[in-house]
């Protein structure tokens, strides 16, 4: 029988199998060092699936990971879509509420009643706890009557001059938390408030300005997803109601 020499492979197929070998090492090596690439990125791990089907452990194994890994993204998107209409819900309700207390307060048929529906009515009609009307101890004779006129409606709150400013800044309204439930912008009748929308008011030129404040006893009404435009708009429908009743000058 004729005696074949043994196979020696040329040095193309070595040098091929010697870069498929430290390639092969560089992926485990990943791998080790990325446990979590399989499971952040779905294409990465459908190049490593064999394409024809196979028995075996480690393909069932592969097989059942990605059902898995499906599954979960389905439930996250699901997830997602329930927050979103959560979101639309509470969105659309937000803003028929603030149509009504538009209106409400449109409805006033003179300067007592627009005070009352501004501080008891709109609470109930937005959701709220107390809001409350306060305006800076006045320093001048505008301020003077505006302030006189007002207390005598209903019950604004006075503040320190430059309260409002040191609150909002150079915003025209913000909202937040209040750890303690207690600022000086809402009586202490009014119990424990944990959130808060304020906006500035501004009633006329040489009148001290106000600020009308919003407040909640769950630290979460008042969040950061919150339309601060609608109260923004709100404040200035109030502003120019009380500078209509009072027949104040235009700001």
């Amino acid at each position: 029988m004729k005696e074949f020499p043994p196979f020696e492979p040329s040095q193309r197929q070595t040098a091929r199998a010697r870069t498929e070998t430290v390639e092969l090492a560089d992926l485990k090596a990943f791998l080790r060092a990325h446990p979590s690439a399989l499971d952040e990125d779905r294409e990465f791990l459908s190049l490593l699936t064999p394409p024809a089907f196979r028995s075996g452990d480690n393909v069932l194994d592969m097989q059942s990971f990605l059902i898995t890994r499906l599954k979960s993204q389905a439930a996250e998107r699901a997830a997602r879509e329930v927050q979103i209409k959560k979101a639309l819900v509470a969105d659309t309700l937000d803003e028929r509420r603030m149509q009504k207390a538009v209106l409400a307060i449109g409805a006033a048929r003179n300067f007592e009643r627009l005070i009352d529906t501004i501080t008891r009515v709109l609470p109930q009609t937005i959701a709220a706890t107390r809001v409350t009307l306060n305006i800076e101890r006045p320093e001048g004779d505008a301020g003077e009557l505006a302030i006189a006129r007002s207390a005598a409606a209903g019950p604004i709150r006075i503040l320190a001059a430059g309260a409002v400013d040191r609150l909002l800044g150079e915003e025209d309204a913000i909202l937040g938390t209040i750890p303690g439930g207690e600022a000086p912008q809402f009586p202490p009748e009014a119990g424990p408030i944990r959130s808060f929308v304020a906006a500035r008011l501004n009633f006329a030129a040489g009148a001290p300005p106000g600020l009308l404040a919003i407040g909640a006893k769950s630290a979460h009404r008042f969040s950061r997803d919150l339309a601060l435009h609608r109260y923004i708009f709100l404040s200035r429908i109030i502003e120019q109601s009380i500078r209509l009743w009072l027949d104040l000058p235009p700001d």
